[in-house]
Formats: structure tokens, C-alpha cells, sequence
């Protein structure tokens, strides 16, 4: 275990969960301020050792249920009532070509299917290279998150997301820039710059003129599975970088309102049953911000279940792209 995962308090974890909202009243101006004063309690009683890796200490609030404290404070079911409608998480409805998923994922050979359009021919190249991946004996055992993000999650994000023609993605321990600008803020650089969280995964838009980082992603280890501790670290580290990126947003937008602006990440979980990838949602409300986790999916781990590749490609195509048309 890392000095890291040291400083997680794993007894107040739970298993994170998409939890939908109901019906209601949001919170009133005067509950929303009860509950900043909540936070600011809490913090002050937080020892140097625990605060680093605990949401309430960077004043976002964890509506996945996966951090105890939270739960137990706050009526996170009002308090979602108040955030955008944006945070939904819908699936894109495919074109005809999911038939086209149907033959490649039956076919014996894949060489036997054949990829008349672009996009048939991106799909079938995503599906070989991690068909060949979750079906190589010498990758059944641990993967390193860098391992499982060359072999499982490139090819599916160069499917979908890269593809896009104003979207860019970098992979590979990342420096995020919007962490950067908010580090050396008020500083002058030249006495001591300080470099930006480093991430899994980034995905830029190019249609303006700053080239603003539109999400990110975090890997947290391959099968059989990572720790409880370094699952709670990756989303913190996500939702830093989520944070900064909205922040960015807000000083760069000029003139344009874009307090309800939610911008989007994921993780990619190694659990005993397989591999998992989880989209979150980060926006602001009632002077906090509020992580989300909206949608979760299998990722194919072994032929058996390699039908969950096209449950995956929709679940990339969908909301980093809608980020896009927002921007």
C-alpha cells in the first residue's frame, strides 16, 4: 500500500452507486448555507493526516454514497434537485450499424465481417485490438493501470471520442493545465511555478482559441482488482481536476453565463468480477460542488462477456461530446 492509500480513512467507504433523483424541493438558500457551515465544521476537525483524500475538504460534495461522512450530513437527494438537468446521463442511440456490432461479435473470424463504411471500419478495428487484448493467456493476470489503459481503454476511446474532429486526447500520467493556471494564480511564476494534477487521461476541444480541457480520466488498476483506498484516491483526483477545468471555465467564458456549465470524467475500475467504467458529472450549486456519478458499465474482460463492448462505446460516444457542443 502507498503513503497514499495510508491517508484514506477506508472504514467510512462504501460502494459507490448511481443514485437517480426524486421528486421535491430543492434545498432553500437558508438550508444551502446550513450546509456550507456543515463543511466548514467538518473541516476543522479533520486531521493533517485524513483531509487530503476526504471531498468535504475541498467543499465537494459526494453524491455517489461512497463516502460516508457525506452521506450522513447532507439530504443529497434535495440537494441534486437543485443541480442542471445536465447531470442526467442518457445512452446515444446507435445507427444501423449495431448490426454490424451483432457480426463482429459473433463472427468466428473477425476477417470474415466485412467494414464497408468509416465508421463500420473504426469499429471493427476497436473491437479487434481489444478482443486480441481480453483473450492474450498472458494478460488474465494483475494489469498495471498503465497496462490496462494501452490495452483496453485506447482503443475505445480512439473509437469514439478521438475521433471527433475538434476533440483531442492525450493519455499517460497528464499534466492538466486548468490545475496549473488555479496553482499559479496570484503567484508569480518565475519565483516558483507549480505544475498541475497529473491525470490518466485528457481530452481538449480545439474549437477556441484556449484549447480549454473538457474532461479527464483516471485508471485504477487492472484485475483481479485495486484496493478500496486507491479507488477513493482516483475519484478525488478526478474531481480535483473537474473542479479546476469548471473554474478555468468560468474566467475564460467572457460574457457568456456559464454557472450551470457540468463537465464530465470517468475512472475505469479493475473489480473481481471484471472491469468497470464509471462517468461522473461535476457542477456547482448553493456555493459547493457536487460530484455525480451518472452512469456506471462493464467493460469486456474475457470473451464471454465481450457483448459489453457496445454498452462501452455508447457509454463514450454520449456526454464528453455533448461538453463539446456546450463549449
Amino acid at each position: 500500500m502507498s503513503d497514499d492509500e495510508d491517508q484514506v480513512d477506508v472504514g467510512c467507504l462504501n460502494e459507490p452507486h448511481v443514485i437517480r433523483n426524486g421528486s421535491g424541493k430543492g434545498l432553500t438558500m437558508e438550508e444551502w448555507s446550513a450546509a456550507r457551515e456543515r463543511v466548514k465544521a467538518l473541516r476543522l476537525k479533520l486531521s493533517m493526516t485524513k483531509c487530503l483524500f476526504n471531498p468535504l475538504f475541498y467543499y465537494i460534495i459526494n453524491h455517489t454514497g461512497q463516502h460516508g461522512p457525506t452521506a450522513d450530513l447532507f439530504e443529497l437527494q434535495r440537494m441534486r434537485l437543485t443541480l442542471s438537468d445536465d447531470v442526467v446521463f442518457t445512452l446515444p442511440e446507435l445507427s444501423p450499424d449495431h448490426q454490424f456490432f451483432d457480426a463482429l461479435i459473433t463472427a468466428d473470424d473477425l476477417d470474415n465481417v466485412r467494414a464497408t463504411t468509416p465508421e463500420q471500419k473504426t469499429v471493427k478495428r476497436m473491437v479487434s485490438n481489444i478482443l486480441d487484448s481480453i483473450t492474450n493467456e498472458g494478460n488474465k493476470f494483475e494489469l498495471t493501470g498503465m497496462e490496462h489503459l494501452c490495452r483496453n481503454l485506447m482503443p475505445l476511446m480512439d473509437a469514439t471520442v478521438r475521433r471527433a474532429p475538434q476533440l483531442r486526447v492525450s493519455y499517460g500520467e497528464r499534466i492538466l493545465n486548468a490545475t496549473a493556471v488555479r496553482r499559479n494564480k496570484e503567484r508569480d511564476p518565475e519565483n516558483r511555478a507549480r505544475a498541475g494534477y497529473k491525470v490518466d487521461v485528457i481530452v481538449e476541444f480545439l474549437g477556441l482559441h484556449w484549447m480549454p480541457e473538457i474532461g479527464c480520466g483516471e485508471v485504477s488498476g487492472g484485475l483481479p482488482c485495486c484496493s478500496r483506498a486507491k479507488e477513493c484516491i482516483d475519484v478525488i483526483k478526478l474531481a480535483w481536476g473537474l473542479r479546476d477545468m469548471w473554474a478555468l471555465a468560468q474566467e475564460q467564458l467572457v460574457g457568456v453565463d456559464a454557472s450551470a456549465l457540468v463537465v464530465w470524467g470517468f475512472t475505469v475500475v479493475g473489480m473481481n468480477t471484471g472491469w468497470e467504467i464509471r462517468i461522473y458529472s461535476l457542477s456547482a450549486a448553493g456555493g459547493l460542488f457536487h460530484l455525480v456519478l451518472a452512469y456506471q458499465a462493464p467493460m469486456p474482460s474475457a470473451r464471454t462477456d465481450i457483448w459489453n463492448i457496445q454498452l462501452a462505446y455508447c457509454v463514450m460516444l454520449s456526454k464528453l461530446n455533448q461538453t463539446q457542443m456546450v463549449m
